[in-house]
């Protein structure tokens, strides 16, 4: 069972996270049905760097993150910096790549972080996005396709934010989940630049 996937088009290859059984890798020049394991242990989100078809990234249980830098051959953690990994996140926690800068990514914890600097050696990562008081986790991360300074994060128990100065040190945040049901957000889409219309998908 797949949790997450992501292609590169350039060359054809596909990586995802599975239900115990690793994050996995296929690109067509393997041959039919030759996916190979990158990552043991669950999988979960995975993410594929659209200009660069060596990067490609996925995680462990609970937002530990991952990297392959040599086209799904093998993988690293990249996660250090990122207080929650490990403790408070999901199972399968969300993480995304900037669809406007491929060198960010966004991670939800209980706290959302942002790392700018994701193909550096040992990417540096930063709060933008304090926990809720419960500390419950994020369930779901999106950013506009255009402009990566809105970006709407949802949870677990239903609410949601979103931020119009996102790459900013400290974003702003406004709730915006009023009449929607108290349920949880399995994904959030952007669907113009302006971010004047999203898509919420929910559990339940």
């Amino acid at each position: 069972q797949f949790f997450g996937i992501a292609g590169n088009a350039k060359p054809g290859a596909v990586t995802g996270g599975t239900q115990a059984n690793g994050t996995v890798f296929y690109t067509p020049a393997a041959g039919k049905q030759a996916w190979k394991f990158t990552f043991g242990g669950d999988g979960g989100f995975s993410a594929a760097d659209p200009d660069d078809p060596n990067y490609w990234y996925g995680e462990y249980t609970d937002l530990q993150i991952h990297r392959s830098t040599k086209a799904g051959a093998d993988a690293t953690y990249i996660h250090s910096g990122i207080a929650d990994a490990g403790k408070c996140a999901n199972f399968i926690a969300p993480f995304i790549l900037d669809p406007n800068n491929s060198s960010r990514m966004l991670a939800g914890g209980c706290s959302l972080w942002r790392s700018n600097n994701v193909k550096a050696p040992t990417p540096t990562w930063r709060s933008i996005k304090a926990a809720l008081g419960d500390k419950t986790p994020i369930s779901a991360i999106a950013v506009a396709k255009g402009n990566p300074n809105i970006i709407w994060v949802g949870y677990n128990e239903g609410s949601i934010f979103k931020t119009s100065n996102g790459t900013a040190a400290s974003p702003t945040w406004t709730r915006v989940d009023a009449g929607l049901p108290s349920r949880y957000i399995s994904r959030l889409t952007i669907a113009d630049a302006a971010g004047k219309t999203v898509y919420v998908s929910l559990g339940g």
